[in-house]
């Protein structure tokens, strides 16, 4: 089955997501952080087109290093289901047709945090692309609201 997906890195790591998640990208904004409910997944508040958006750490969530947020390039916009999230990335790579017939098992140990949220992988123009599951990773940034 092809899927369109959108192709991202965060740290030294490419992911992809479907296309149909991203509800846009933007360039580097200032976080407002948000008293007492700020915490290592949840950052804060971005403003977006004149609109608050809740803004997440997709870094610490699947356990990567994270650079300083200054070195971030792009604010990547996700909806699914009327929910919004925001995250940043250090690069955008785009968008790329993601046979998911083809995606391959991890290639790292499996008890990293990381392979909790993904399908598998994916190789694109010689780089390994990890696949998000994105219901998981929904999922788990409306529990990180709770903490």
């Amino acid at each position: 089955m092809n899927v369109s997906s959108f192709v991202f890195r965060l740290g030294s790591r490419w992911f992809s997501c479907s296309t149909s998640l991203v509800k846009e990208v933007v360039g580097q904004k200032p976080v407002i952080q948000i008293p007492h409910k700020t915490n290592a997944i949840l950052r804060g508040v971005v403003n977006i087109n004149g609109e608050l958006q809740l803004c997440v750490s997709l870094h610490q969530l699947l356990g990567i290093k994270q650079l300083m947020w200054n070195q971030y390039n792009r604010i990547v916009v996700i909806a699914k289901k009327g929910e919004i999230w925001a995250f940043a990335a250090e690069e955008i790579q785009g968008t790329l047709a993601c046979d998911y017939n083809q995606i391959h098992p991890f290639s790292f140990e499996s008890s990293h945090s990381i392979s909790n949220y993904l399908l598998g992988t994916i190789l694109f123009e010689e780089k390994e692309v990890n696949v998000l599951d994105e219901e998981l990773l929904l999922s788990s940034l409306r529990r990180s609201l709770t903490v």
